[in-house]
């Protein structure tokens, strides 16, 4: 930029930034808008509008806007940036080549390495995706997310292919990602569990589906606990109902060491009240096994955060509680159309007692047949775990059992 151009587009790109920094992002829209009609060649407020315009939920609009910066010429911001809307959206090629071409220019920058690591993942390119991490990790030691990408890279290994579609389906991305057994939902066999975008467990029998598979595995591999432990208050139907099924009680002492605890969560949904609820177990030396029947797949856990077994990774909501944070969808299909549509449900908290929602959760067990409730072939599903894809965070037949020394 030359001259007063130079000087009209900076100062509206300054201006930008100071709204953007106080939270005022449609003004701050405006002022880099601004910035780029007075200097079209200015690829900084490029760089800024495509990070609000993704905040602000205009995803196709900040990837637009990333490929005009692009026209003027590369830049490693710009390429990381679109690189990594490319991998949210699992084109991964598009996203490794943009990755790719921001690291030649900038040998430093720390996210593109890493974010390049996530993409050659996917594509089955192993080495190369060691490769990406560990110079993430020259540039920074402490990067969680490159040491994650170093801890889950013997499991993609298993995969010598790229998966169909460029993602896995859910049973593969739960293992691939914490190490543990997904179960699926009423909606699917337990041996190939789809990609849902949410799930909504209506019912008594929806959640009894998914705690039929997990009592299964738990007879057939020998899984053994003292007590259950309840990670929340909305956990406590789902916690009951396992504690009548396996005859276990509920313990509110402090852990134990040595002590084998099945922690029970309904929704995991933020980290936090998560970490707060699993640490104590392993600060004691206790052996914690945790259960958890839905878990958001935007929460990240570290490597000793794990859980062992998954009912799905999704949004997921619960029939007692119907909550705003989870703000229930299903589908409508119009009656002359066929037209289908999403629509939200508003909130509703059931006001039963727990102790009763969690007797029709283990009434509507007990109707359940074991072929009923699996659907499928259950050793197939276990032997899934034990010889194509053995490499989970625990030995699925010593839990709760203390290791012969």
């Amino acid at each position: 930029m030359k001259g007063k151009k130079q000087t009209k587009a900076a100062k509206l790109f300054n201006e930008g930034n100071r709204l953007s920094d106080h939270g005022e992002f449609e003004a701050a829209l405006e002022r880099y808008e601004a910035a780029v009609a007075a200097d079209p060649k200015f690829q900084d407020p490029y760089i800024a509008i495509a990070y609000l315009k993704h905040r602000l939920g205009d995803v196709e609009g900040a990837e637009r806007t990333l490929r005009r910066a692009l026209a003027l010429g590369d830049h490693p911001v710009v390429l990381y940036n679109l690189g990594w809307i490319l991998n949210e959206r699992a084109e991964y090629a598009e996203a490794a080549a943009c990755l790719e071409r921001s690291v030649e220019i900038a040998d430093d920058f720390l996210m593109a390495w890493k974010e390049l690591g996530a993409a050659r993942l996917r594509l089955a390119r192993y080495d190369d995706a060691e490769l990406a991490f560990q110079r993430a990790l020259a540039i920074d030691s402490d990067d969680v997310d490159s040491r994650l990408g170093l801890h889950r890279l013997p499991r993609f290994r298993e995969f010598p292919e790229p998966f169909p579609g460029g993602a896995p389906g859910m049973k593969e991305e739960v293992y691939l990602r914490y190490g543990a057994v997904c179960l699926g939902v009423d909606t699917d066999d337990g041996a190939s569990v789809p990609n849902y975008f949410f799930h909504n467990f209506d019912g008594a029998l929806a959640v009894a589906t998914t705690l039929a598979r997990f009592l299964e595995h738990r007879e057939v591999w020998g899984w053994h606990f003292d007590r259950l432990a309840i990670l929340d208050a909305e956990s406590e139907p789902l916690a009951i109902a396992l504690s009548a099924a396996l005859r276990v009680p509920i313990g509110t002492d402090p852990p134990k060491r040595g002590e084998s605890v099945l922690l029970v969560g309904a929704v995991v949904r933020d980290v936090e009240p998560y970490r707060s609820a699993v640490r104590p177990f392993r600060a004691a030396g206790a052996r914690p096994f945790v259960f958890l029947l839905g878990l958001d797949s935007n929460v990240d856990l570290i490597e000793d955060e794990e859980p062992q077994v998954v009912g799905v990774l999704t949004r997921i909501s619960v029939f007692w509680n119907k909550s705003e944070e989870f703000s229930r969808w299903k589908v409508v299909k119009d009656a002359k159309t066929g037209e289908e549509t999403v629509v939200t449900e508003p909130p509703e908290i059931d006001e039963r007692p727990s102790d009763v929602i969690g007797r029709e959760i283990f009434e509507a067990l007990r109707t359940l047949v074991p072929a009923e409730a699996i659907a499928g072939d259950g050793d197939a599903i276990r032997g899934y775990y034990e010889k194509d894809h053995p490499q989970l965070n625990f030995e699925p037949r010593t839990v709760g059992r203390k290791r012969q020394r």
